[in-house]
């Protein structure tokens, strides 16, 4: 099952790459893809897509930088985007290890060209 997903996962993530190639704009409420959703088409790709921005949402009493830390990525860092699923997925596992959270979801929130807007929302305990 975990295999699936991560296909399914790839697929999405290359279908946007697709339309970012376009330069195809996306409305700013759309997630393109996140840990809490699924899909069924496989597929991958070569291209190297930079993290230019994680914005944390829900934390409350939990320092932006204790989160930070827990990622596998950072910033301005470039991966493939079937790279891209296994870091999110393992980034929602171990924030979910701290024991800080009843709920953690990663989601690529925008996609402009092959820049990566990252979007972590947390339910703290």
């Amino acid at each position: 099952m975990n295999v699936l997903l991560r296909f399914a996962c790839m697929g999405i993530l290359c279908l946007v790459a697709r339309a970012a190639c376009a330069q195809m704009n996306l409305g700013s409420d759309a997630v393109i893809y996140s840990t809490e959703a699924s899909a069924e088409t496989p597929a991958d790709s070569t291209a190297l897509f930079t993290i230019k921005d994680i914005i944390i949402t829900g934390n409350r009493q939990t320092k932006p930088a204790t989160i930070l830390r827990e990622l596998s990525f950072s910033t301005e860092e470039q991966y493939p985007l079937n790279e891209i699923v296994d870091k999110f997925a393992g980034a929602r596992q171990q924030l979910m290890n701290t024991g800080l959270f009843r709920s953690v979801i990663v989601s690529l929130k925008s996609l402009r060209g092959y820049d990566v807007y990252v979007n972590i929302e947390v339910e703290e305990r």
